[in-house]
């Protein structure tokens, strides 16, 4: 199954994909406008919509962007989606999990038939090895989710990364910062 797992850069055509994605409630407990102060998602009036979608992840605001967005691509179909950013393009951010001159990541399967199926870690670790590292030059990559998010903490886990501390940086919960060394 694992060799089946791409990626594709996200267009705008995806956009519509995106709002359905982050509407579900796998995805907004993690993802959405309770969870993160940029989140997007939720039930009733807080659910994404296609004009906050295209503000956040929109070609006009990736063009000259720092984060690079992806689709996770399995046998051809869209599951989910993976981004990449240096730390350094947020200092208050990087400050507080305390990761200078990293890349970061963030992730999710959308696609409710395939969560806990164990594509979290085959994704993450080809994302990090094909995309991100040659991408970014950098061979150090964290990753923040909520400290109670225990499903994406094993994925990282699985995926070769280890914690490196609770970080608190203004989400509702403290994120625990997971690190991978691709030097080691």
């Amino acid at each position: 199954m694992d060799s089946s797992v791409g990626f594709c850069p996200l267009i705008d055509a995806d956009l519509p994909r995106l709002v359905e994605w982050f509407n579900r409630p796998h995805v907004y407990e993690w993802w959405g406008a309770d969870a993160a102060s940029d989140g997007l998602g939720g039930p009733g009036v807080k659910a994404a919509t296609l004009t906050q979608v295209e503000a956040q992840y929109g070609a006009r605001r990736t063009v000259d962007h720092d984060v690079m967005h992806y689709l996770i691509v399995l046998d051809e179909r869209p599951i989910g989606m993976m981004q990449w950013y240096p730390t350094d393009v947020d200092p208050a951010y990087a400050d507080a999990i305390d990761e200078r001159g990293a890349v970061a990541i963030d992730y999710l399967i959308a696609e409710t038939d395939l969560v806990g199926r164990g594509l979290g870690p085959i994704a993450i670790r080809r994302f990090v090895d094909d995309v991100v590292i040659p991408g970014s030059g950098r061979c150090r990559v964290v990753a923040s989710p909520s400290i109670h998010n225990a499903r994406s903490l094993r994925a990282l886990e699985k995926a070769g990364f280890r914690f490196s501390r609770d970080a608190e940086v203004g989400e509702p919960t403290p994120e625990r910062v997971m690190v991978f060394d691709a030097a080691q």
